[in-house]
């Protein structure tokens, strides 16, 4: 009982703190413009629900994969909304169980920056990688596979924040891509193996083209790869360690396939 009430003042104020009076990412404020009452929306690294608990206002319903286990239990606990249905698993390449790594930061566990890869970069890092992590075993699940299972006729929106494995997931959706046709919205950080890179060349052989939005007037703007090397400079990493709410770093992407570009407002 307390850890329940624990856990929903925690929500109350998080809602407030990054929601309602700051947004902690500038991406939230044009949701509701990219689904509707109809729409099937996932969302993959759901963490504490931010997300979901906006696109459950605006969608059918809200399919949430959370393979941390204190992060599950807390969104079974507090996210009540009759269309959300969060799952304990991670997303991945493979049906089957692997490794969950959470880094240790200043002595304490950072579930939001949990991954399948032993390999987190975040931009939330001062020195880019944890020194410190430790695991837990977790069931993994390809989408193919989890829409199969539940007989989902369409999905309309997926955002994807999985900490490095965004391709992995990706590569195993082949079906997703080629006949749903979802929007994506994919956290993309640089890294020294070109991986952001990789992201954007699958995405555009599926003829999606790649957006980011602007900070100034919330569009739509087109951007490649290369832009996410302007969008991410040491400058901009500084201002945002300084101003956890600045939005000058950009790292979320929206990749859309280019037969619904037309029906969008935000170009």
């Amino acid at each position: 009982m307390i850890k329940k009430i624990k856990f929903n003042f925690i929500h109350f104020l998080r809602y407030f703190y990054l929601i309602k009076f700051n947004k902690f990412e500038i991406e939230i404020e044009i949701l509701k413009s990219l689904v509707n009452q109809n729409s099937n929306c996932f969302d993959i690294g759901c963490c504490h629900g931010s997300y979901s608990r906006i696109l459950a206002k605006h969608c059918k319903k809200v399919y949430a994969f959370e393979a941390e286990k204190e992060n599950y239990a807390y969104l079974k606990t507090v996210m009540k909304q009759k269309n959300f249905h969060v799952f304990n698993y991670g997303v991945s390449n493979k049906n089957g169980v692997s490794n969950l790594y959470i880094p240790v930061i200043n002595s304490k566990k950072n579930t939001a920056m949990s991954s399948l890869s032993n390999n987190i970069q975040n931009e939330n890092l001062s020195s880019n990688k944890p020194k410190i992590l430790i695991s837990q075993k977790v069931k993994t699940i390809t989408l193919d596979s989890f829409i199969t299972k539940k007989k989902i006729k369409s999905v309309d929106f997926i955002k994807i924040d999985v900490e490095g494995m965004e391709l992995q997931i990706l590569k195993k959706r082949k079906s997703v891509l080629k006949i749903l046709k979802p929007i994506f919205m994919i956290e993309i950080l640089k890294d020294d193996k070109n991986n952001h890179k990789k992201v954007f060349s699958f995405m555009k052989k599926y003829n999606y083209l790649s957006f980011y939005l602007n900070r100034k007037n919330k569009k739509l703007f087109k951007c490649s790869a290369k832009d996410v090397i302007r969008f991410q400079t040491k400058k901009l990493k500084l201002l945002k360690d300084k101003n956890f709410f600045d939005q000058k770093y950009i790292h979320n992407f929206f990749f859309i396939p280019k037969d619904k570009i037309k029906s969008l407002k935000f170009f």
